[in-house]
């Protein structure tokens, strides 16, 4: 028996998706253990389906099957109390991103942990989309001051650690940014470990691509890297915190992913269409913890740049590793499989329906 069950938040609904091993009969019932617990029973068996939220245990639960099925599959919705299961964004923010902690720790290739920087870096947290914006809008109207009723203008000086380009933000040496899903490093910064291929830098011992170079500065990706603290950590979590940031910063919650450095017509990438920023699943998976896991539901599908411009329609690009765009992919396309099964399979037109892990 294989189960996926969503939190509904906004209309108080838990909605749980099933398959059996075989096509119910008059004997499959669905019994309400307790308010985080039901009781499946089919075919002199029964099973215990964890829920992601606190539901009102006087209900009834009606399954109704017709005679003749020959599905082996149902859905049913369930009255779930207003609120989430309590979550731990705050006391654990994204993986990877405590400077304290980094000072202390040693970066690896996820690959084959062969040490990618040198020790006791002085870590600092990277400016966020609004800072940059800030800083942007500030440098394009150098020289124009702005009184605003006072007498004079005051000058402000960015902090000896950050030097902003055009291309953005630079670190200077030693100095290195930790972002939510990648560090800034300058290139004097850059260990044996790592050689440059063109814009992509790569693991010297194992060749597996870490990030992109531009000029300066190296962006080194966190779902290639690891530390010696061995954190065990689904590496899809760090491209969702990153999703998450652009859609608190521009209110855009449609992503084009495409490799790094390409802009041929004809270029494969997937678009990702953000639909419930945050909520709670449980499924039958090992994987899924007792109070289930949290989420970001999402609509994708395969796309070109070409097809794009077509469209009129307003995305926010985002560049990856070539070689992280086909394990997303499988991401997506594998939940789509285990967890949502054929009841709970939901297709719109060209889009697929799926989810992301979250922090």
């Amino acid at each position: 028996m294989l189960y996926f069950c969503e939190h509904l938040e906004k209309i108080k609904v838990c909605h749980l998706h099933v398959q059996l091993d075989s096509v119910p009969d008059s004997s499959t019932s669905l019994i309400i253990f307790d308010r985080k617990t039901l009781t499946l029973r089919h075919a002199c068996r029964s099973y215990a389906i964890t829920l992601p939220a606190s539901i009102d245990v006087a209900q009834r639960l009606n399954l109704k099957f017709a005679e003749d099925t020959a599905n082996d599959t149902f859905s049913v919705r369930i009255k779930a109390q207003s609120s989430l299961m309590p979550t731990d964004s705050d006391a654990n923010p994204v993986p990877l991103s405590d400077p304290a902690t980094l000072s202390k720790s040693t970066i690896c290739c996820a690959s084959c942990q062969t040490q990618l920087l040198p020790s006791k870096l002085r870590w600092r947290s990277s400016p966020s989309e609004h800072w940059q914006e800030m800083m942007d809008s500030w440098h394009c109207h150098a020289g124009v001051s702005h009184r605003d009723n006072q007498e004079h203008h005051e000058q402000y000086t960015l902090p000896k650690h950050i030097v902003h380009a055009a291309q953005g933000i630079v670190p200077v040496p030693e100095r290195p940014f930790v972002g939510l899903s990648h560090f800034l490093v300058h290139r004097d910064d850059l260990g044996e470990s790592l050689i440059q291929h063109e814009e992509l830098v790569q693991c010297r011992s194992c060749k597996a691509p870490c990030g992109t170079v531009q000029e300066e500065v190296v962006k080194l990706y966190k779902q290639a890297i690891t530390t010696n603290n061995n954190e065990s950590v689904d590496a899809l979590v760090y491209f969702s915190a990153d999703l998450l940031a652009q859609v608190e910063a521009h209110a855009v919650h449609r992503f084009l992913v495409t490799p790094y450095g390409t802009q041929a017509p004809d270029q494969a990438g997937l678009l990702i269409w953000l639909m419930t920023l945050d909520m709670r699943v449980t499924t039958s998976s090992h994987e899924t913890a007792r109070d289930g896991q949290r989420a970001i539901k999402v609509l994708y599908k395969t796309t070109t740049l070409a097809q794009i411009e077509g469209q009129g329609q307003t995305q926010q690009e985002v560049e990856c590793i070539p070689a992280c765009l086909p394990g997303l992919y499988e991401h997506l396309q594998e939940s789509l499989e285990r967890h949502f099964i054929q009841a709970g399979r939901q297709v719109t037109g060209e889009w697929q329906a799926s989810y992301l892990p979250r922090y």
